[in-house]
């Protein structure tokens, strides 16, 4: 994983622009000095920044081609990409983390977390507690009206 993306099949041909198959003869030399020129490599393809906060990440990178920037953040449903400040999809790569596609250039990446179902909970919640202090005052007018019915009653 050091020297390719590994892509789900159904986003081969889609970014097939964006990378290229590694050949076979580089599956073969895997050795330390090969190690250090791969991490080198990746080293060179870094991105120049990257903050994080409780919501997602940015990070910033300069490309002379169009490619997937990868991170090594696990990519379950709930993230959403920007590129430049435009919708970007995100990609699954190496079974379950993440990349982006970007042009050539500079480039502005921000990746932006929200909880799948968080926004219906809310409105479950919200509906849940307005039928509840409905229900609560009901009980509080009904029970009042049932103590003043019993003091008329006694006089």
């Amino acid at each position: 994983m050091l020297r390719a993306l590994v892509l789900e099949k159904e986003d081969i041909e889609k970014y097939k622009d964006y990378i290229k198959q590694l050949p076979e003869n580089m599956l073969e030399e895997l050795d330390e000095e090969t190690y250090i020129s791969d991490c080198k490599d990746r080293k060179a393809m870094s991105c120049s920044s990257f903050t994080y906060d409780s919501k997602g990440y940015k990070a910033e990178i300069t490309t002379d081609r169009k490619t997937l920037v990868y991170f090594s953040v696990p990519c379950p449903s709930g993230w959403t990409a920007k590129v430049n400040d435009k919708d970007a999809e995100v990609i699954k790569v190496h079974y379950g983390l993440t990349a982006v596609a970007v042009e050539p250039g500079e480039s502005r990446i921000e990746f932006t977390y929200r909880t799948p179902g968080l926004d219906e909970g809310i409105k479950i919640t919200l509906a849940s507690l307005m039928v509840f202090v409905i229900y609560f005052f009901s009980g509080v007018i009904l029970n009042k009206r049932r103590i003043m019915i019993s003091l008329n009653q006694e006089k």
